[in-house]
């Protein structure tokens, strides 16, 4: 069985702290043993990726990598001061949940530390996602790196809570987690300003709930990539009401 992933929904965990960037959206197939349709959600522009991106990739810089306590060699992963992203309670005491927890976190963090240095081809994306959610990661950092006039990325605490982990008999393992984006806003990298919403306040729905499907990766054993996301659900957003 199958649903249409929304390649931009990939992106709901970050994509409203730069809420002032326009909309776009996108879908792409994939099985996962599920039937839920994928649709656009609000984001950042998605400008023509079939440019020069191979030479812009062979000019990226190589990330750095650490050895995690699970022998794994990791990408080193380092968010800048002013982003801070807080994750509730994501130990279960199952090793194989507490290990796909784990990544997802380091997949958020991957993505958020790439718009920070807004550099789209980072080697972290890669290393925690998978096809169209590699794509889609690349595409938003892209669109945020050319917001603006030098880019554009988010500052403050976004917290995540609420996880859920399925891991089915057959199909990808699924995980579904709320984010709080209240406290983030989108900000110049020219500049370092904060553009916050028209209300000077809070962003709008900035309580989300999403639901992600995760796979083992081929290349590095016990790593879990991100490798889709089901549309977001207004009524399932309701649940993270604190």
């Amino acid at each position: 069985m199958s649903h249409r992933r929304a390649r931009a929904a990939l992106m709901v965990p970050i994509l409203t702290a730069l809420a002032l960037l326009t909309a776009c959206g996108g879908s792409a197939g994939g099985d996962h043993g599920t039937d839920d349709n994928a649709g656009p959600i609000r984001g950042a522009d998605t400008p023509d990726t079939e440019t020069d991106d191979k030479a812009e990739e062979a000019d990226a810089p190589e990330a750095t990598t650490t050895e995690d306590e699970d022998g794994i060699e990791r990408p080193e992963i380092v968010l800048p001061d002013d982003m801070v992203n807080i994750f509730e309670d994501t130990e279960t005491g199952d090793p194989e949940k507490d290990a796909i927890l784990a990544d997802l976190q380091r997949r958020t963090n991957s993505v958020d530390m790439a718009v920070s240095l807004g550099d789209p081809y980072h080697e972290a994306i890669s290393f925690y996602s998978y096809g169209d959610a590699w794509e889609a990661a690349e595409e938003y950092v892209r669109s945020a790196s050319t917001s603006g006039e030098e880019g554009r990325t988010w500052a403050g605490t976004v917290i995540y809570y609420d996880f859920e982990v399925t891991i089915p008999d057959r199909g990808d393992p699924m995980v579904e987690y709320c984010s709080d984006r209240t406290d983030s806003h989108t900000k110049d990298l020219a500049t370092g300003e904060l553009l916050t919403a028209e209300d000077g306040s809070q962003h709008v729905g900035s309580q989300r709930r999403a639901r992600v499907w995760v796979r083992e990766s081929e290349s590095h054993a016990g790593v879990w990539q991100v490798a889709g996301m089901a549309e977001p659900d207004t009524e399932e957003d309701a649940r993270c009401q604190r």
